[in-house]
C-alpha cells in the first residue's frame, strides 16, 4: 500500500512542475468537489461574486465504487495540469492531488462543506471506523498546503485546527456562502415546497434529517414508529450516502424537494450529529437532537460537541419519546443563546467576505 501511495505522490509532483514549466499560469480559479456532480450551492454563490476570473470547476460523486475510483484517478491527473495554470484552487473537501504537491505556486482556499464541526473528522478520527488510516494520511499528507480554512464561525475553531492538523492563524471564521441563501431565499424556498406538495401544509411539518452512520447499522424507521401522524406531518430526508428503505408508508420523503426546501415549511426539525442542525438553528426552526446511539456513535466517530451536556434541553434518546418532546413548551432562550454563539457575528456576508478574500490573491501577484 505505501508503496503505491508513494506511486501516486510522485507521478503527481512530476506532473505539476512539468506543467508548470509549459504553461504560464493565467488569471484562474480552479474550484474542485468530490462531493456531487452537479455544482455545489457554495461554489454557485462564490463564482457568481467573481466573474472577472477564468473559473472552471472539477465535480464529481465518489461513492467510493470502483468506476468513481477510476475516475477519481483521471481527475486527480488532470487536476495537477489545471493547478499549474491557476493562481487559486478552492476545494469543499479533501482533494490528494492538492496536498500532495511540493513547491505549490497556487493559493488554496478550503471552505469545508459543513457549516460548523459537530462531528469529529480528520486527523481526529484516524484509524477509528470513520475515518482515514494513519498511513493514508501521512503518505498522502492530508490536509496540508491549505492558506486558508474557512470556519463556520469563531466558535469552532479549535475543532477545525484539531481535524485539519494546522495552526490558528490560517482559519477564517466567515461562515459558508450557503447561509446568505438560507437567510434571503426562505420566501421562495416556501413556494417551492407549496408548489409541489400543497397538500402537506395541512398539518404541520417535522423533518427528521438524520447523518449517514459508517461501521454499523441504525434504524431510521424506529422514529416513524412511534410518530402522531394525525398531529403532524412526517418528512424524512436521509443523507445521500444512506441506502435505507423507509417502510412506513405514512411518511414522506419528498424527492422532488431538497432537505433544504423542506426545512423552510417545518415547524420542527430533528437530527441527530448533522450539521443539519445549524442550517435550521439559522432559520430559528424548533431543533432537537435524536440520539438512541449516542454512546455507540462516540466509539465509532466522535463529536466535538457534547449535546446531551452542552443542552441536554433539545435531546432525547428514546424513541418513544419523541411525541411527549413535541408536545412539550420548545426552549427558545436555548435556541437563541447557541444561534448566537455558532455563528459569525456579521451573518449573512459570507459569500462577500470570502470572494473578496481571493480577489486579493490576485492582487498579490
Amino acid at each position: 500500500m505505501r508503496i503505491l501511495l508513494t506511486l501516486f505522490v510522485s507521478c503527481h509532483n512530476l506532473l505539476y512542475q512539468l506543467c508548470y514549466l509549459l504553461f504560464l499560469q493565467k488569471k484562474k480559479i480552479i474550484f474542485i468537489s468530490r462531493r456531487g456532480r452537479e455544482l455545489n450551492e457554495d461554489f454557485a454563490l462564490l463564482q457568481s461574486h467573481l466573474s472577472d476570473y477564468e473559473i472552471i470547476t472539477i465535480s464529481m460523486k465518489d461513492d467510493g465504487s470502483f468506476r468513481s475510483n477510476i475516475q477519481l484517478l483521471w481527475l486527480s491527473l488532470k487536476s495537477c495540469i489545471l493547478l499549474a495554470t491557476c493562481r487559486v484552487c478552492v476545494l469543499d473537501g479533501y482533494w490528494a492531488t492538492v496536498s500532495v504537491l511540493k513547491n505549490k505556486k497556487f493559493k488554496v482556499v478550503q471552505i469545508w462543506h459543513s457549516i460548523g464541526k459537530i462531528k469529529q473528522s480528520g486527523y481526529q478520527t484516524l484509524n477509528k471506523t470513520s475515518g482515514r488510516s494513519r498511513l493514508i494520511a501521512d503518505v498522502l499528507r492530508m490536509h496540508r498546503n491549505y492558506d486558508v480554512i474557512i470556519s463556520g464561525g469563531q466558535f469552532w475553531e479549535q475543532y477545525y485546527v484539531e481535524s485539519f492538523g494546522v495552526e490558528k492563524g490560517i482559519i477564517k471564521p466567515y461562515g459558508l456562502p450557503r447561509i446568505d441563501n438560507i437567510l434571503n431565499n426562505q420566501d421562495d424556498y416556501k413556494q417551492m415546497f407549496q408548489d409541489k406538495y400543497p397538500l402537506l401544509l395541512n398539518k404541520p411539518i417535522v423533518l427528521y434529517a438524520p447523518t449517514f452512520r459508517k461501521g454499523y447499522d441504525f434504524d431510521f424507521n424506529q422514529l416513524a414508529d412511534n410518530f402522531d401522524f394525525d398531529k403532524f406531518n412526517l418528512v424524512i430526508k436521509l443523507h445521500s450516502n444512506s441506502n435505507v428503505a423507509i417502510t412506513n408508508s405514512n411518511v414522506y420523503i419528498c424527492e422532488d424537494v431538497s432537505t433544504r426546501i423542506v426545512m423552510s415549511v417545518a415547524e420542527y426539525v430533528i437530527t441527530d450529529y448533522s450539521s443539519v442542525v445549524l442550517e435550521a438553528m439559522i432559520n430559528q426552526k424548533k431543533v432537537y437532537h435524536f440520539i438512541p446511539d449516542y454512546k455507540e456513535y462516540l466509539q465509532h466517530n466522535g463529536l466535538n460537541i457534547d449535546m446531551l451536556k452542552l443542552y441536554p434541553e433539545l435531546c432525547f434518546t428514546e424513541k418513544d419519546a419523541v411525541m411527549n418532546v413535541l408536545n412539550s413548551k420548545y426552549p427558545y432562550d436555548t435556541l437563541s443563546k447557541y444561534r448566537k454563539i455558532f455563528f459569525p457575528d456579521d451573518v449573512g456576508n459570507s459569500t462577500k467576505r470570502i470572494a473578496d478574500l481571493i480577489k486579493q490573491y490576485f492582487n498579490q501577484v
